[in-house]
């Protein structure tokens, strides 16, 4: 089950992180993004999506899936790295990204956390994920 949900979860990151890149200023890394990797990372979402919403379909594989989602809920929150890193920032000022990881991290979970429900699974609600 854990497979299932960090491929949909942590796939779903990896995927934030790289559209990011996609519109850097440094068009050189910028191109390396906006074809196939983007779109390969699409589908390795949507694989752990369909592993997860099929796993939903009786009482106790999604209560293994819950259990998954609580163990790793936090570490995949730590994937968008500290809310006030100054690497984050100098990235954002030189044009590499847009976003800085607090706000970012905040997008991935309004996108997020509605998937999850959809298939009757609920992030656990005990703090960021992310070390001082």
């Amino acid at each position: 089950m854990e497979r299932g949900i960090f491929s949909f979860l942590g796939e779903s990151v990896v995927l934030e992180h790289l559209l990011e890149f996609k519109d850097c200023s440094y068009k050189p890394f910028a191109k390396i993004f906006e074809d196939q990797i983007i779109r390969d990372e699409h589908v390795h979402v949507a694989h752990g999506f369909r592993i997860i919403r099929e796993a939903s379909s009786n009482d106790e594989s999604r209560a293994q899936a819950q259990q998954a989602l609580d163990r790793l809920w936090p570490h995949i929150l730590g994937l968008f790295g500290h809310e006030k890193s100054q690497r984050s920032r100098a990235y954002v000022k030189w044009g590499f990204r847009k976003t800085l990881n607090g706000e970012l991290r905040e997008n991935f979970k309004k996108k997020t956390i509605p998937k999850l429900a959809a298939v009757g699974l609920t992030v656990p609600h005990h703090g960021t994920g992310v070390s001082a």
